[in-house]
């Protein structure tokens, strides 16, 4: 089962996440088809109303983290043994450690994760603003954007 985005029954840019076999929004019945949207003086831009979303797991810096970057050591939150970020040419394993990209469920149920998160919500009012949105989103409070 994949992870999805509908960007059509829900603002831009984080849209109405869900998880289904196929690319069909459960809420407003949107595929993954192109539909224009207004740009700045260009005209259009062309965007797929449901989007598949890939997961970005957390970087954590350890002193006994397995994987070496530059001078610190880190490791996966949510693999804590996994010892490389590609394990080969055509592995696509995305990480980092800022946790407004993470959106592997697996890595922000870790406590490293609590804690990260919990300081960047203390020091950066629009991840915070954006973090309850996206919780009233994806409970079904609000459907569009005004105006």
């Amino acid at each position: 089962m994949a992870r999805y985005r509908c960007v059509k029954c829900a603002p831009r840019p984080r849209g109405f996440l869900f998880e289904s076999d196929k690319p069909e929004c459960p809420r407003c019945g949107a595929k993954n088809e192109l539909m224009l949207t207004p740009m700045t003086l260009s005209g259009f831009a062309r965007i797929t109303q449901v989007q598949e979303l890939v997961d970005v797991h957390l970087l954590v810096e350890d002193i006994a983290g397995p994987i070496p970057d530059g001078n610190v050591r880190k490791y996966v939150a949510c693999q804590k043994e996994r010892d490389e970020l590609a394990r080969n040419k055509f592995d696509q394993f995305h990480a980092s450690s800022d946790p407004r990209a993470v959106t592997c469920r697996s890595c922000m149920t870790t406590p490293a994760y609590e804690a990260i998160n919990k300081f960047f919500l203390s020091i950066d009012p629009f991840y915070r603003e954006r973090t309850e949105i996206d919780a009233k989103v994806q409970a079904g409070l609000v459907l569009k954007p005004k105006g």
